[in-house]
């Protein structure tokens, strides 16, 4: 898909995600200048993301809400498949309907509660990513995502400057258990807004 194209399904994909929290709570985020915002972070991760690859590469973005950030990787990575999971009926519609508006094949969405879906679906998971926004603090957000990792798969998750809070209480003893290493931590975006990106990645 050429760049301009992307932008358009980008900008598209604002003018949906606008209509619809006027209708149902998707995010936090209500303006447009505010869900702009929310679309330009996601867009500064997108370096983060796995390059090119000539296997399959597999995303899912828990508690995706109206799809941040995973619609927005999607219209930029149609390369990747991605799964939308959210446990609230009607994030989970509004997020399928913009996913048709947009005619984007490589997404599927699912709703259902985060452990349900890991329990439920074991045997067909195995995800390179599992990525998260604003969902829950670090230690209890670890514990929900990482049974959906493959071996070498990464956690990511989008925090402000209070993660040091969060993963301070998360011990060595415990990221053993979970086989995952100790997070990388990664500044993004523009200088005046204390963004981090926190990576685990899953080692066995």
């Amino acid at each position: 898909m050429a760049d301009r194209e992307k932008e358009k399904k980008l900008e598209k994909y604002l003018e949906l995600l606008t209509l619809w929290v006027g209708k149902i709570r998707l995010t936090g985020a209500q303006t447009e200048d505010e869900l702009r915002e929310l679309i330009r972070d996601a867009l500064y991760i997108l370096p983060y993301l796995p390059p090119n690859s000539s296997q399959v590469i597999r995303i899912i973005d828990v508690g995706t809400g109206g799809g941040l950030p995973g619609i927005v990787w999607a219209i930029s990575r149609p390369d990747i498949e991605f799964t939308l999971l959210d446990s609230v009926r009607k994030k989970c519609m509004a997020t399928e309907q913009m996913c048709g508006t947009l005619e984007l094949k490589n997404t599927k969405v699912v709703c259902a509660r985060a452990e349900t879906y890991a329990k439920d679906a074991k045997n067909g998971l195995g995800y390179d990513v599992a990525a998260a926004r604003a969902v829950t603090a670090a230690p209890q957000l670890i514990e929900w995502l990482v049974p959906f990792l493959k071996k070498g798969g990464i956690i990511m998750a989008p925090k402000g400057p209070k993660y040091r809070e969060e993963i301070a209480v998360v011990t060595d003893k415990r990221l053993t258990e979970l086989k995952l290493s100790k997070p990388e931590i990664i500044r993004y975006g523009s200088d005046d807004r204390e963004s981090y990106l926190l990576i685990w990645k899953k080692n066995a």
